[in-house]
């Protein structure tokens, strides 16, 4: 086998990899979204609310952690973005 090819081999490895990498988080985005879906509609709204609050807590705590790692700027916005939309989905259910 020539450098070329154990490039290639090599790449397509890496490749591979990542997207079972990928195929996995998705899997596992599913479950969870799933799981949220079935309790959050069964919570008090002194639960929802109380959720909310610590998972508001806990965000801020991750990204106080992750502000000092180096990730790609999509992570950040993403995270940013889902954290928004859930606390929303929350509050959206709890406040009334």
């Amino acid at each position: 086998m020539n450098e070329d090819d154990k490039f290639i081999s090599t790449m397509a490895s890496v490749v591979s990899s990542s997207a079972l990498s990928v195929a996995r988080l998705g899997a596992r985005n599913v479950v969870l979204s799933m799981l949220a879906d079935a309790i959050i509609p069964i919570l008090s709204s002194a639960q929802g609310l109380e959720a909310a609050a610590k998972f508001q807590r806990a965000i801020e705590e991750i990204m106080a952690i992750m502000d000092d790692q180096r990730l790609p700027a999509e992570y950040h916005s993403t995270l940013l973005a889902e954290t928004n939309a859930s606390l929303a989905r929350l509050h959206d259910l709890f406040d009334a």
